[in-house]
């Protein structure tokens, strides 16, 4: 059992922030059409930070007597950048100012990290571990500027590495 960052870390903090603020929450740079605004976008800044430490070892029988099945576990840190993009625009009679919309969800993703979030992802073994101040990050989108407001999070997780091994005493040995 390895852990899988995508599947084991990305996915789970991604999904839930996706399902808690309703919008979709997309990867940045990427070939994919853009979503009608509101919507989030995220990257992964560094998936593995080590914390130092060299890990747990241990070493459990494999599935046949000639193996052995070496566990390495360790708990890294992971940084995340989320940022939320909205523009001015009408919805029917209804205007809607693109940088307030990019805030209130900002500061909507940052509670739920604070909050709920750090509940839901510590039930999996995901540990917020900071989530940074919220700023803007807004730019200018050939005539019309881009209102974005985003903040980084940092979580640790549990990896694990295994690999199977074969026992000692499987190996010839001659005496010279």
């Amino acid at each position: 059992m390895s852990t899988d960052f995508l599947e084991d870390v990305r996915d789970p903090v991604v999904d839930r922030l996706a399902e808690y603020l309703n919008i979709p929450v997309i990867l940045s740079d990427q070939e994919a059409p853009r979503p009608a605004y509101p919507f989030v976008h995220y990257s992964v800044i560094a998936p593995y930070i080590p914390n130092g430490e060299y890990g747990a070892y241990s070493i459990e029988d494999g599935e046949d007597e000639e193996s052995l099945i070496s566990t390495r576990s360790e708990q890294p840190h992971a940084t995340f950048s989320f940022t939320v993009c909205s523009e001015n625009r009408h919805e029917g009679k209804r205007y809607i100012s693109g940088e307030d919309e990019a805030m209130r969800y900002a500061e909507r993703a940052q509670g739920f990290f604070l909050h709920a979030g750090r509940a839901a992802l510590s039930s999996i073994g995901i540990v917020v571990v900071e989530v940074m101040n919220s700023a803007s990050r807004s730019l200018l989108d050939v005539d019309e500027v881009s209102r974005r407001w985003g903040f980084d999070l940092r979580v640790r997780y549990t990896k694990i590495d295994e690999r199977e091994d074969p026992r000692m005493d499987s190996y010839n040995i001659r005496k010279g």
